[in-house]
């Protein structure tokens, strides 16, 4: 099982990394994920997605083929 740091954990997955100076929160990625994995920050001045439990990807790249920001960058794909 792959051990994340506390600054990347809520960043990525084992298959999806976020760039969150491009998430416009839409959130047409959590809408997509059909795992729960994404989650978000919704404050006034302070809005994107984040990874609530990086466990729960499977790999389907879903979130990836809904973002229209290409803020979610796929590191790999399941067989």
């Amino acid at each position: 099982m792959r051990q994340h740091s506390h600054a990347t954990r809520h960043n990525d997955t084992k298959y999806i990394q976020f760039d969150r100076s491009k998430c416009q929160a839409c959130w047409k990625c959590i809408e997509s994920c059909p795992n729960g994995v994404i989650g978000k920050i919704n404050m006034p001045f302070h809005k994107h997605v984040r990874v609530d439990d990086p466990d729960l990807c499977k790999g389907c790249l879903k979130c990836v083929k809904a973002c229209l920001q290409k803020a979610i960058i796929p590191l790999q794909q399941v067989c």
